[in-house]
């Protein structure tokens, strides 16, 4: 079953498939999308324009998006689709046989969803593979998104805590999770994605995670009609400032829109030994902020040329394409951070309905994202959007 079925049409030319019906109606034909179309990553990179203010950001993105090249200029540009481990795996409310209550690991912390809250279940649902063990429950009905962070599955000893236990925690049954949130609106109403845009996320860039990860139901529409997540190792830090106060960007750390915070208000990620131990101040002038847009300046001839040089078989080809000319079109959203590489995050191949939708688009395993885009992004194309307020 899929979330929101929408009528899909095989790509009638090099760009665009016929006409579908789209998911918002206020959408142009064809789209294949969730939130508004004012939301702004919804909206063509063309429409907001190149960035003056934050042009040479485009600079750090190529140097230090992918930790390695700031030692190796060979590992520069390298950016890897999500297929397997770290994806985000999308499953329907409507498929749910059950309920479970959801606790917090010890060393979790709370989002809105608590041992008073039963979510939608079914025991067949599983996380993706990767130490985030993420997973999304979506309500086409309401449009409601459920966001859940190390689901810890049977590991579940993590929420034996007097706290949990007080609350009546029975381990095996109840599940265990690193943080739990339902979205909602900024006046804590429910978000209903199918047409607004929540703020409240346990998500490095503060909005929701359903926005801009990439689905096999939208590539197999012919087009993807949003601009993509992208998770790099320098995401900028705090201490916290404003985008035009002095030092911004050197001595301390901003977001722009559709971010809604810095990631890390103390200072570098020291997740997965990213840190190098270089003074704050050096290490941060290589960062970029959360929410910022990039996008490749390629006309058609080039991406085609780009993919002729790939020599990879149908169908793995047209869904690369489709792949490039969104990043063109809509380009991609710091959205948050990676142990080194820059990564793409889609709802990969854990979800076994969209791992059948995936192997028709000719992804049968998670390593076909490995390199698939090698070579598309070079310095000279790499430009830098103007962020929304």
């Amino acid at each position: 079953m899929a979330v929101f079925a929408a009528s899909c049409a095989p790509p009638s030319g090099p760009d665009r498939p016929d006409p579908t019906v789209p998911v918002n109606p206020a959408d142009p034909p064809g789209t294949v999308r969730y939130f508004g179309s004012d939301a702004s990553w919804n909206r063509p990179a063309a429409e907001l324009g190149r960035s003056t203010q934050y042009a040479s950001y485009a600079d750090r993105f190529w140097v230090a998006s992918d930790l390695r090249g700031v030692t190796d200029p060979s590992a520069r540009g390298q950016v890897d689709l999500l297929f397997g481990d770290y994806s985000v795996p999308i499953y329907d409310r409507r498929d749910a046989t059950t309920t479970r209550r959801v606790f917090h690991a010890g060393w979790g912390w709370p989002g809105n969803l608590g041992p008073a809250d039963a979510i939608p279940w079914n025991p067949e649902w599983k996380p993706a593979p990767g130490q985030d063990a993420i997973m999304l429950i979506l309500d086409p009905d309401t449009g409601t998104n459920i966001e859940l962070w190390a689901v810890q599955g049977p590991n579940w000893t993590s929420c034996v805590t007097l706290e949990n236990l007080l609350a009546g925690f029975v381990g095996g049954k109840d599940l265990c999770v690193g943080a739990a949130s339902v979205s909602t609106n900024a006046d804590g109403t429910p978000t209903d994605v199918r047409s607004e845009f929540g703020a409240t996320s346990m998500r490095g860039m503060g909005i929701e995670k359903l926005a801009l990860v990439t689905r096999a139901e939208e590539v197999a529409s012919g087009r993807i009609d949003h601009a993509l997540a992208m998770s790099v190792g320098n995401t900028m830090f705090g201490p916290e400032c404003d985008a035009t106060a002095p030092g911004a960007g050197t001595d301390c750390g901003f977001f722009v829109a559709p971010a809604t915070k810095v990631e890390h208000l103390d200072g570098p990620a020291k997740v997965c030994d990213t840190y190098d131990g270089a003074a704050p101040d050096a290490r941060r002038s290589l960062t970029v902020p959360s929410g910022m847009r990039f996008a490749l300046n390629m006309t058609d001839a080039q991406i085609d040329e780009w993919l002729a040089s790939r020599n990879l078989a149908e169908p793995l080809r047209t869904t690369t394409r489709i792949f490039a000319v969104a990043l063109r079109d809509y380009g991609w959203v710091i959205a948050e951070t990676t142990c080194s590489g820059s990564v793409i995050e889609t709802d990969g191949i854990t979800n076994p309905e969209t791992a059948a939708m995936w192997a028709e688009l000719g992804v049968t395993r998670p390593e076909v994202g490995h390199g698939l885009l090698d070579g598309l992004f070079t310095r000279d194309r790499i430009v830098v959007i103007n962020p929304t307020t």
